[in-house]
């Protein structure tokens, strides 16, 4: 069991999810003029087993930021952490007037305007989507995660969890520059890793896997059956399949490393069988994992737009917007924005809402578009969109 003391519960998104009235989750009388906004993201931080958050606390904003047990800040999330140190933990809250609704609970009863209508079409009331800010002031523990496939057999969920990697902002720590071990090194056998694994070698498993500086700016792409952990001093946007399924590596604190929560109660036979054990080079580990999105844009217009996963079934898309004065945002489905560089406004017809650097917005689909805007003097406003493949099914 974890324990959790938390120094300011609200600043870190932690509030009891028992805001709605009987009745309400099952008939809510939400009206389109009610959805066509773009929602606030408050704070939705969750508890893991490795420390960090100072930068993360720092780019949202927060008073007194501060590493502790809450590195992460899941954005527009109807997925659970699977460690459930908390009821509801990891599901995002909006706010319709005076009211406050789980997020998914709206998508639920509202799948078109929140998602759009090729999207329910395709995927159904599902975003399909987990976006995460994520700040590391340790080294995560070497970890993979299932395909698709493997998690509909293994688990009965449609999830998976490929993810990619947006590096935001780093730090060094302790004399360590910021980097990950990303892939296996080439001519790994998988009974040695195996031989590593139980024997708890962390040294040998390390050695194994390719150790790659990272700075802000740099994107990665972590397929399934990769094998990987994120270094210390490492500040992030996480985009990834709406799934909590990891294997363990490495034990963690008073947990065994044979604790169901490390193999997800497989048994390490199976569990082993998830990693994919083909090495490379370290020059074809960065040509395979590291993604160089060309940045075609000018002033006004998108800077780039890159879709993640296999070329013929994207698993989701990252574009990157550039505002110098004003521009124009058109939405085929909906997008999870975040400002990452100076302040502004976001206009849905003729209503401002002003954006601040460390805002997470949620935009349905029912907006169609939305302009931003900002103070040229400033410099150029920033914002990262994080898409479903809904658009390219």
């Amino acid at each position: 069991m974890f324990l959790i003391q938390y120094a300011n519960k609200r600043a870190y998104g932690i509030v009891n999810l028992k805001t709605q009235k009987k009745g309400e989750d099952t008939l809510l009388n939400l009206t389109p003029e009610q959805l066509k906004q773009p929602f606030l993201l408050k704070p939705n931080r969750v508890r893991r087993t490795y420390r960090g958050g100072l930068l993360l606390d720092r780019f949202r904003r927060y008073s007194n930021p501060q590493d502790g047990w809450v590195p992460e800040d899941w954005l527009g999330s109807t997925t659970m952490s699977r460690f459930k140190t908390r009821p509801g933990e990891g599901l995002s809250m909006v706010s319709i007037g005076e009211r406050e609704f789980v997020l998914g609970e709206v998508i639920k009863h509202y799948p078109q305007a929140m998602l759009g209508e090729k999207h329910t079409q395709a995927l159904g009331a599902h975003p399909f989507l987990l976006t995460k800010l994520l700040d590391s002031s340790e080294r995560l523990r070497i970890q993979v995660h299932p395909s698709r496939e493997q998690a509909q057999a293994l688990f009965g969920s449609p999830h998976g969890k490929a993810e990619a990697w947006y590096i935001l902002e780093t730090r060094t720590i302790d004399g360590v520059e910021p980097y990950i071990l990303l892939g296996f090194r080439k001519g790994i056998r998988a009974q040695d890793f195996a031989e590593a694994l139980l024997n708890q070698d962390s040294i040998a498993l390390i050695e194994m896997m390719h150790r790659v500086t990272v700075q802000a700016g740099d994107i990665f792409m972590v397929d399934a059956g990769v094998p990987h952990a994120i270094g210390s001093g490492v500040f992030m946007l996480e985009i990834q399949e709406p799934s909590d399924l990891t294997v363990y590596a490495e034990a963690s604190g008073d947990t065994p490393l044979d604790h169901s929560s490390n193999h997800l109660g497989l048994g390490w036979q199976q569990a082993l069988e998830l990693f994919q054990y083909e090495g490379d080079s370290a020059a074809e580990n960065v040509a395979k994992r590291k993604l160089l999105p060309e940045r075609t844009g000018t002033s006004q217009s998108l800077v780039y737009e890159t879709m993640m996963g296999d070329s013929s079934e994207p698993y989701f898309g990252l574009s990157e917007i550039l505002v110098r004065g004003q521009g124009t945002v058109k939405l085929d489905t909906f997008t999870i924005a975040i400002v990452i560089q100076v302040s502004g406004t976001m206009d849905v017809d003729g209503h401002s809402k002003a954006i601040h650097q460390g805002d997470a917005l949620f935009c349905p689909a029912i907006l169609g578009e939305f302009t931003l805007s900002t103070d040229q003097a400033q410099g150029d406003l920033r914002v990262l969109c994080c898409r479903p493949a809904s658009q390219y099914l």
